[in-house]
């Protein structure tokens, strides 16, 4: 089993963020930690292979804070010896106290959200620091002993030129990170930057930056194995490998999503909401969906195919007991003639080429 703990809380709300967060309720943080404690104690003491702390930001609780929160994940759930544990972060936070206290309660792997070392992006962004933070924040993670850091770096704003992008990842590179999660910039509501109406680049901009990144990466020692995901090594996310692969997993916390057993379900995403009705004993569910053997498989192919190790559809109609469409095949058969798709054995990858155009493909192969 693997677990999802979100927390929603922000020190402020960046332009581009449309997830579901809360600003100005930092007070919030002891009555927020006493939910999840009672949201924790509803699941059964599941044997964890991963837990992934995300937001929001997780790194702006307190520190007195993040040794409870996992205080009680000790106490409750079974942690298996080569559990992965991932702690989102922003370089503002990261104080030798909090990264000292996040060692202790035995995080192994720290996600940074750098988004760039470029002064007019982050500032464009809405992030509250800086390059420099970028660097010092991230050294002095190496220093205190954490050996799996991955970061994240946003492309494709506004006016981004590929010297500024080429600007970056050197920049980015230079810190020998274990991981990177690279992002293009999606303007969505209700982020501030689609209420104003910013103009993305072109599409043809964006496939360019996308191309040049993806080079620059793999020539630096990383290798993709999912869209936005490149690592070294032996250092992917298990976790979200373990999303894509179709593993059971629970989320805890304000519109945390859980999957188990064929069974979807989804906490109500409003803070207040949501810890009125843990308080009252109440279910924190807003929704929920048994998934057919049909939707399953369909899930796992598009989920497979965002993983460069491709997906096996022959194995899957097994699986689940279920043919793909002749119509879904025809088009298969058209995106490896366009050089979207390979086939190698009985496995389906998608092309560089293919994984810049997913969304699109993964909509058309949904049969209406």
């Amino acid at each position: 089993m693997r677990l999802y703990v979100h927390i929603p809380l922000c020190r402020k709300r960046c332009y581009y963020c449309s997830f579901a967060t809360v600003i100005g309720q930092q007070h919030k943080q002891d009555l927020l930690l006493d939910c999840l404690r009672k949201e924790i104690n509803q699941y059964p003491g599941y044997r964890l292979s991963s837990i992934y702390v995300g937001g929001g930001t997780p790194s702006f609780l307190k520190e007195k804070n993040i040794s409870l929160l996992f205080g009680r994940l000790k106490d409750h759930f079974v942690f298996k010896n080569n559990i992965e544990i991932t702690f989102e972060a922003n370089p503002e936070d990261m104080s030798e106290a909090k990264m000292n206290v996040l060692k202790d309660v035995g995080v192994n792997r720290i996600s940074l959200g750098l988004q760039s070392f470029n002064g007019q992006a982050l500032k464009f962004l809405g992030r509250t620091h800086t390059g420099d933070d970028n660097r010092r924040t991230f050294q002095s993670l190496r220093s205190k002993g954490f050996d799996n850091i991955s970061v994240d770096l946003i492309y494709n704003w506004p006016r981004q030129s590929a010297e500024l992008l080429a600007d970056d990842l050197k920049d980015l590179l230079a810190l020998n990170a274990d991981h990177i999660s690279l992002y293009m910039l999606t303007i969505e509501p209700p982020s501030r930057l689609s209420i104003s109406g910013c103009p993305p680049l072109s599409e043809e901009q964006q496939r360019k930056h996308g191309f040049q990144a993806h080079h620059l990466l793999e020539e630096a020692g990383y290798r993709q194995y999912e869209i936005s995901n490149y690592a070294r090594t032996g250092k992917q996310s298990q976790h979200n490998i373990g999303y894509w692969s179709g593993d059971n997993y629970v989320g805890v916390g304000p519109s945390a999503h859980s999957f188990v057993n064929c069974r979807r379900y989804w906490n109500d995403p409003l803070l207040m909401s949501y810890m009125k009705k843990i308080t009252k004993g109440e279910s924190p569910l807003s929704g929920e969906e048994n998934l057919s053997a049909t939707r399953l498989f369909m899930d796992r192919l598009l989920f497979g195919l965002r993983l460069t190790a491709g997906v096996s559809i022959s194995q899957l109609e097994n699986k689940y007991d279920v043919k793909i469409s002749q119509g879904q095949r025809d088009k298969i058969d058209l995106y490896v003639q366009e050089g979207l798709f390979v086939r190698d054995g009985e496995f389906l990858r998608t092309t560089l080429s293919g994984r810049m155009v997913l969304d699109e493909i993964s909509v058309n192969l949904i049969d209406r």
